[in-house]
């Protein structure tokens, strides 16, 4: 089964231009293949009607956007805010915690074997065919987080 996602990035404003890169995955050979390359230069049409028609033009089944889709947290957070350290927002806590534990792991598996971390890190900065996009978030598996996720996760989670 072939299937086909798209990674959206629109500029701002309500007549705005939207790029997209859309990828096609075909299960017999277990790719991923740059499907086609999109610019659009529509600027009379308004962008939701051309970019409605692009994705269903090429039969988009996912997307990814460079924009939250829905609300933050905080907007519909009923407690009197104490701060992003403090906040007892059960869904908050538990990316904070899941933050803690994401660079608890990586600190574990960089201190208990430093080569194999660092040859991890660069591994994963080559090309390679036979990895998944999902390759990352398999059960078991020891990959080092990027030093700018790391450095984000460090400054603390923020919920928007």
């Amino acid at each position: 089964m072939n299937q086909k996602i798209a990674g959206v990035y629109f500029h701002s404003g309500k007549t705005s231009q939207f790029i997209a890169c859309v990828l096609e995955y075909f299960s017999p050979g277990k790719r991923w293949v740059v499907d086609q390359i999109h610019f659009s230069n529509d600027g009379a049409k308004g962008v939701g009607e051309s970019f409605e028609g692009w994705a269903k033009e090429n039969k988009i089944s996912d997307l990814v956007l460079n924009f939250p889709t829905t609300g933050t947290i905080c907007d519909s957070c009923e407690l009197v805010c104490p701060g992003e350290e403090n906040c007892s927002h059960p869904i908050v806590k538990e990316m904070k915690d899941e933050s803690q534990e994401f660079l608890k792991q990586d600190t574990i598996f960089e201190k208990e074997s430093p080569k194999d971390y660092e040859r991890e890190r660069n591994k994963l900065n080559e090309y390679d065919h036979h990895r998944t996009p999902f390759s990352r978030s398999e059960k078991g598996t020891k990959v080092p987080l990027s030093k700018s996720l790391k450095k984000r996760l460090r400054r603390g989670f923020i919920p928007y």
